[in-house]
Formats: structure tokens, sequence, C-alpha cells
């Protein structure tokens, strides 16, 4: 490091720093001269600040130019020292003037300790003694003194004759002739600052007379403490860093950034207290500003006011740890109030509910009403995320009415409590306006359906408290009217346990996608179903009128989803439409049904639907069953060791079979009856028959069959055991029958191949006629 010139004066500061304990401190002492220095004989400037490092030993030093160098511009300046000492609050600054007379000096000589001293400290110099004998005074220090004191003047006559236009014994002041503030209190215009030494000392305070300790104080480093008046201060707030305030304890904001806490509002979350006026305060602030979010800390939270209603433009925010308990017999939130009049979608919508645990209680005395836990009616854009509902009563852990643009996303429902004739709620409900039996929460009862519905990553199942059962259902619908539909609704990723009923129910649904689903234990998996024709209100239309049929379900695919061990209740998948009313446009692919109670899959009144690519195993009826069903192609399908057929076609029209591999069916391989216009091609059939000897067939077309091809298949009898009657049996009431390049070797009870239908075509020649 190069050295300042050498006209230019210096003095060496050094000093020591040490802790109580006598341990060396660690941190810096800056020196800030108040400006660019100019030295014009050097030609030289000089500016910024030297930071002097403690050393182990917690000592510095530092050459710094004298404060009155010759020449030096500007002149009659000090110095800005500021110390920084970790694991010390509040550092000093004061100001030390350094004439080239010291030559060396330490910090602790020529500054004070003393926090009542100004902030600017003068460096020792001679006293006006010395000066005055360096002048050429001679005589002691007293002499000198007293020779200072010159002689005694007028006393006058010991009163005061005028004071701001007081004469004599009138002179009576206040505090205003003074400008001074009275003993009360008053008002101080302008700016009011206290210039204190040490960083630590008390700027502001305030006290209530009859109390011993300061309500509030503010220190001279921005230090802010409170207290109860009775005790000492117990709360701070202080600054931790650049744009940064901190607290030693828990900090609590009505407000910040728009969101608001329901501490803030008077919650408790004690468990106890009812925190529900706080909570709707909160909820109606964060409204009546226009939106924003309401927060809710960890803790336990009592509701015993509802519904709490959550409007338009709201974020109801739950943070982990938070669990809000009901403690009446009500709905919990509801979007709106009940005397509301917005239809269609125009409701309070851009809604969010997130985080936390909602307890129904249920099984609570008291509690065990039919309730719903979220009533979402006549809204737009409604998101419900990762909340975790418990052993709701009776009604629905989430409504979605009326709604478009509305998401369940990562949501837990488990438990559930039947109060009587309620075995078929669903934990989440897509439903429409209707009627207040419907949807109690408000009107219009509009019959306006619901659009664009996601609910997805969610879980559906018991939750183990005493007294609940999993849920009937886990998504579904159970009203409806003629000329409204449900549509464009994505139900993926779920996870369904243990269920009764159907953990999922597409009642009246279009533009469906269930896919990516795992379903474990439950009484039935997907149904699709158009309208009930036999539901007096669902075949209504919306002004009443009464219909007394169902109408068309459309475009759903059921793909990629895993169900095992269902099917008490009924078929893992089960599709079911109506003579006035089918179920059309159905995709089933990629599925894997294990274990099925039953068949596997059923297909009732549905048109235009494809069967591709399935795994089935070990269901105990009917791997894939059709009835009633036109345009249905069956391709790629495993079906292995079912208890019932492989693959039935009842009165089906225009049906395909093709490539599916029926292996150890117990009953037949491929049972047709009925119908017409069928295709039965390039499947694979192995073992058929096992649960009776000469009972059962590979491939069997019974009834009135009417145009039906059998081509390209291969079917061969079990190994042992029972077998079959016939690898292929074509009854003499079938009719238009093509038959050929059929592989049907093996031995079997009867003749491998009993066709008795009349005229078969027997050949792969072109037909014509």
């Amino acid at each position: 490091m190069a050295a300042l010139p050498a006209n230019i004066p210096t003095v060496v500061v050094h000093g020591t720093y040490a802790g109580p304990d006598g341990r060396p401190l660690a941190g810096t002492v800056t020196f800030n001269a108040p400006s660019l220095l100019t030295f014009p004989d050097s030609d030289l400037f000089v500016a910024g600040p030297v930071v002097a490092k403690l050393d182990e030993n917690g000592r510095f030093s530092v050459r710094l130019p004298a404060t009155d160098a010759p020449g030096m511009q500007p002149s009659g300046w000090a110095y800005l020292v500021k110390e920084n000492l970790s694991g010390v609050v509040g550092g000093r600054t004061f100001n030390i003037v350094l004439p080239k007379a010291l030559g060396d000096v330490d910090l602790a000589d020529i500054v004070t300790a003393d926090p009542s001293t100004p902030n600017y400290v003068p460096v020792p110099g001679l006293s006006a003694y010395e000066v005055a004998v360096e002048n050429g005074y001679q005589g002691t220090e007293a002499e000198w003194v007293a020779s200072l004191k010159g002689a005694k003047g007028d006393p006058g006559n010991g009163s005061v004759d005028k004071v701001n236009g007081y004469l004599g014994p009138e002179i009576v002041l206040k505090p205003a002739d003074v400008g001074a503030l009275a003993a009360t209190g008053g008002v101080v215009t302008g700016v009011v600052r206290s210039q204190l030494a040490s960083a630590t000392a008390t700027a502001l305070a305030a006290i209530i007379g009859s109390e011993t300790f300061d309500r509030f104080r503010a220190r001279a480093d921005g230090y802010m403490a409170w207290g109860p008046g009775s005790a000492d201060r117990d709360t701070t707030l202080y600054r931790a860093g650049v744009g940064s305030l901190a607290t030693d304890g828990a900090f609590v904001a009505r407000e910040i950034a728009g969101a608001r806490s329901v501490r803030a509002y008077g919650a408790r979350g004690d468990g106890a207290a009812n925190d529900a006026p706080a909570f709707q305060a909160a909820l109606d602030a964060a409204y009546g500003a226009g939106g924003g979010q309401v927060v809710v800390p960890a803790g336990t939270y009592l509701l015993s006011t509802l519904p709490l209603r959550i409007r338009r433009n709201t974020r109801f925010t739950m943070l982990p740890g938070a669990v809000l308990r009901r403690g009446a017999a009500e709905t919990l939130i509801l979007n709106g109030d009940a005397n509301q009049t917005f239809g269609g979608y125009e409701g309070h919508g851009n809604i969010v509910i997130e985080g936390g645990v909602i307890d129904m209680r249920g099984a609570t005395s008291g509690l065990t009403a039919s309730a719903m836990c979220i009533s979402i009616g006549h809204a737009r854009n409604v998101t419900i995320q990762g909340v975790e509902i418990r052993d709701v009563p009776g009604y629905h852990a989430v409504e979605i009415n009326s709604t478009e643009h509305g998401v369940v996303r990562a949501c837990r429902f488990l438990g559930y409590v039947d109060p009587g004739q309620r075995d078929f709620s669903e934990a989440v409900q897509i439903d429409l306006a209707k009627m207040p039996g419907v949807f109690g929460g408000f009107g219009p009862y509009d019959h306006v359906a619901a659009q664009d519905i996601e609910i997805s990553g969610c879980t559906f199942g018991p939750s183990g408290t005493p007294g609940t059962t999993a849920w009937p259902r886990g998504i579904g619908s159970h009203s409806a009217t003629i000329d409204r539909w449900h549509r464009r609704i994505r139900i993926v990723g779920n996870s369904f346990r243990d269920l009764t009923q159907y953990a999922v129910s597409a009642y009246n649904w279009e533009d469906l996608t269930v896919s990516a689903n795992v379903f474990q234990g439950c009484g039935s998996g997907v149904r699709l179903r158009s309208v009930i024709a036999a539901d007096p209100d669902d075949t209504k239309k919306p002004d009443g009128t009464a219909t007394g049929a169902s109408q068309t379900m459309r475009d759903a695919a059921v793909t990629g989803n895993v169900f095992r061990s269902c099917g008490a209740y009924d078929e893992p998948i089960v599709a079911l439409g109506e003579s006035t009313g089918v179920v059309q446009e159905v995709t089933v692919t990629g599925n894997t049904v294990i274990n099925a109670v039953g068949n596997a899959m059923r297909f009732q009144r549905v048109e235009r639907a494809s069967v591709f690519g399935n795994v089935i195993s070990g269901a105990t009826g009917t791997g894939i069953s059709t009835e009633l069903c036109q345009l249905v192609n069956i391709t790629g399908n495993q079906v292995v060791r079912v208890g019932g057929n492989g693959i039935t076609v009842i009165t089906g029209t225009s049906v395909s079979l093709n490539s599916n591999n029926v292996v150890d069916p117990a009953q037949t391989g491929v049972l047709v009856q009925d119908g017409n216009d069928i295709q039965v091609q390039g499947n694979w059939i192995k073992g058929p028959g096992s649960a009776a000897n000469a009972t059962y067939y590979g491939i069997r077309l019974s009834k009135n069959v009417e145009s039906a091809r059998i081509v390209g298949n291969k079917v061969r009898p079990n190994a042992s055991g029972s077998q079959a009657i016939s690898a292929l049996s074509i009854t003499d009431t079938c009719r238009n029958i093509a038959r050929y390049g059929n592989d049907l070797r093996g031995s079997w009870t009867g003749v491998t191949l009993g066709d008795d239908s009349p005229s078969p075509i027997t050949s792969a020649a072109d037909v014509t006629g």
C-alpha cells in the first residue's frame, strides 16, 4: 500500500476492545472524513472511509491525515467514527479531531463512554491557563482564575420590570409564553428530533400515570418495545438487516400486502373459544377491500357461528398445523349470502380455499345431522386445494354447483357419517341449480349446470374415527334436468379406497375424462349413466315440463386406471343408458381390473364405443359384458381366469370382437346371443368351461344371431379337468353365418365344431349375394 506524501502530517490512532470477561471483541472501526479532502501542495485528493478491522487480540491501528494539515481543504472538520462490534447491540457513532501535535493517540484517551455527552468529542489540547502562560502570564493557575473576575455590578432592586408585555408583579409565565408544552401535553408542529450520544438510550417513552412500567419505548437505534404497563416490556420490533424488520415473538398484522390473519381479528386458535366471528370479520374485510388473502395460522379453531361466507376475489389459506373444528350443525363455508340473486356463473367467484384440516365432527353428538363442508354455487373460477376434510355427515365435503372452471386438487376426503337414508352421498358432488332441495345455499334456481371441472390428485377413503365409514361415493351427481348436462369434466390421478358404492358416478355428464386413478376395494369404480327415465324429477325440463324420458349422454373416456378388488356394489366399470337416452362415444382403454367381485366391465345401451387394450384378471363374473349395445369395438383385451364368461354380446348390433385373449374362463370364452352384424375375429381362447364339465363352449352363438362373421379364431381346451362341449357352437336359430379359418384343435366333450345354422359360408371367397 502506498503511503501519503511526507509533507501531509498524519496521526496514528489505535485502540483495544474487549468484553466484560476479557475476551477480545471482533468487528471494525470506521473513520469517515466529511467530504473529499484536497491537498493542493501535494496535488492529491483523498476520499472514502478508512475501515480498521480488529485483530485476534481485539486491537486496531490506523494512520490518518491530521485534521489541521496545512493547506488542506476544507479545514476545521472532524472525523466521524462508527464502531461496529460483533455481539454488541447499537454501535457508537461520534466525532474526533486529530491535530498533528498528537502524533500517536489511543482512542480510549480521547473518547468518553458517558452516554450523556454530546456526539462531538473534542481532543484534549492546551488549557486556557496554559495558553495564558505561553502568552507571558506569570502566576499560579488560581491567581490567573481570580484575575478574570471583574468588579461586582449593580444588583438592582431585585425585580423584573417587564417580560413578554407583563409588568412587575403581574408577570406569570405560561408554557405558551416561552414556546413550551404544558405539563398535560400539547401539539408540536414540525420535526422533533432527539439526538442522543448512546444508541441504546431512550429516545421516546410512554407511561400511564397509574402504572410502573413504560407501555412503549423507542431507543435511539430504532429498537422499539411494548409492555402491559404492569410488567416490563415483552414485545419488540427492530431492524434485522437491509429492508428487514424482526420481532423476538409472534408478529400478527391485520394486513400485510393484502393478506389478513384471522388472529389479528381476534381468533384465538385454542380449540375452545368460538373463532367464527373473527374468521368472518377477516373474510368481510378482504371482500370490502375488493379482494385479498385471509390467512389462518397454525392452531385449532372452533367455529360455532356458521356458515362462514366467502365472497369473490378471496384466497382463504390455512397454513400447516391449522385445524378448523365445526361447532354448529350447519354448512361450514358458503360462497355468498342467502338472499343473493346472482344467476348463471356470475355469483361470488375467483375464490381459492387451500391447506389445513377441516374436521366436520359428524360422529359428535349434536353434529350428526346432514351438513355440507364447502358449498359453491353460481360461481366462476374456484379452486379448492390441499385441504383435508374429515367426517362429514350426510351431505358432501365439497359441492360444485352451477360453477364454471372449478378445480379440486390434492385434497383428502376421509370419513363419512350416514345420518339415515344418505347411503349415496358423494364427497365431491357436481350438481346444477335445480331447486332448494338440491342446493340449499341460495338461488336463483335457473338449472345452470357445472362445466370445466377438474378433480385431480385427491384421496378418498375412511378416517378411522369411531362411528364413521368411508364415503359411499367419491365424485358424482344424483340429480339432473332435461336439456342440461355437466360438461368437460376431468378426473385424474386420484386414489379411492374402500368406498361402499361408486367411486365416480358420472350422471348426465358430457366430455368426461377419467384417467390414471387407482380404485381399491370400492363397491364400484366408474359408472357412466344417462338420466334415469323412471325418475320423475330428473326427467323434467327447466320449465317443469315432465318428459318421462332420458336423454343422450356423450363423450366419455375411461383410460389408464387400476381397479383392485372392486365390484361388490356394481361393476368396476359400468356404462348404463336408457332406451330414450343412450350413452354414446365411449372409450374404455388401457385399464387394469384385478379380482373384481362379479363382472369386470358391463355396457348396456351404449353406442359407438371402443373397449381396447384392457387387462382383466380374476373377476368372479364375466370379463366384458355388453347388452343392447350398438357399434361397439372390443379389441386387444386380456381376460384371464374369470369366474363367468370371457366376453358376452347380448342383443348387440354391429359389434366387433377382435384380437382378444381370453384365458381360462370358468364358463364360455365368447358368448353371443341375439343381435346382428357381429364379428368375432382373431381371438385367442384357451381353457374355457372349467366351472362344469360338458356345459360351456369356446365360442357360442345362440338364439337369433343374424349376419355374423366368425373368422381366424384360435380355441384350445383345458390341459386337464373340466372341458367345454365344443370349441365353436352355432345354433340353428342363427342366420347368415360366415365361418372359416378358425383353429379349433383339441379334445372336447362333444363335437369340436357344432354349426347348425342353415347354409353357413365356410370359405374365404368373396360373398356377393
